[in-house]
């Protein structure tokens, strides 16, 4: 029989203790911006979800499809795409779920932040053709957190065609850029 005993010292139990206490305290100075960052691409994936759907159902459909503000069975006010997202057949164009009309979608808003849509045209919907392109709207989706921190600012640029492009920070410091290479900014 061996004669050392099993187990693990005081020591031992220290030394893991600290190590394990140094790791957790630089994890958690971190944390606050991994949330925020995670925050900013959801809130983004949501709006890529919700353009493609859109775009989708209007193509397979062949029909004309809206995509605006969550309301109650209407579109919302302008820049309240943060409250959620509805995708709908709006045959009459009235910006309201009525008659035979089929709402394909309602997707929930970021639980932290805004989302602003600015578009040619200056409206306050987006809407698809039965081709699937947009009804010459071509624009973009920002999304800005509470804190209106910049480096947290995300933004999708849709053409005319339908197409998304996403906003990346090309110069490395930490804050994405508009196709032009001006910084994103919340106000």
């Amino acid at each position: 029989m061996d004669p050392r005993p099993l187990g693990f010292s005081l020591l031992d139990l220290l030394i893991t203790l600290a190590i394990a206490a140094a790791l957790l305290g630089h994890a958690l100075i971190y944390l606050p911006d991994w949330v925020s960052n995670h925050r900013a691409n959801t809130s983004l994936s949501v709006l890529r979800t919700a353009v493609n759907l859109a775009r989708h159902a209007a193509a397979r459909n062949a029909t004309t499809v809206t995509m605006c503000p969550r309301g109650d069975g209407r579109c919302g006010d302008r820049n309240t795409w943060h409250a959620g997202i509805m995708i709908f057949r709006d045959r009459n164009s009235d910006r309201e779920v009525n008659g035979d009309d089929e709402v394909y979608a309602q997707l929930p808003g970021p639980e932290h932040g805004t989302i602003s849509w600015r578009s040619f045209r200056n409206r306050s919907v987006l809407r698809f053709t039965a081709n699937g392109l947009t009804d010459w709207q071509n624009g973009h989706f920002q999304y800005c957190p509470d804190s209106n921190d910049p480096r947290w600012a995300r933004r999708i640029v849709l053409n005319a065609a339908g197409r998304i492009y996403p906003s990346h920070d090309r110069d490395g410091d930490g804050i994405h850029e508009d196709r032009l290479g001006a910084p994103l900014a919340c106000s």
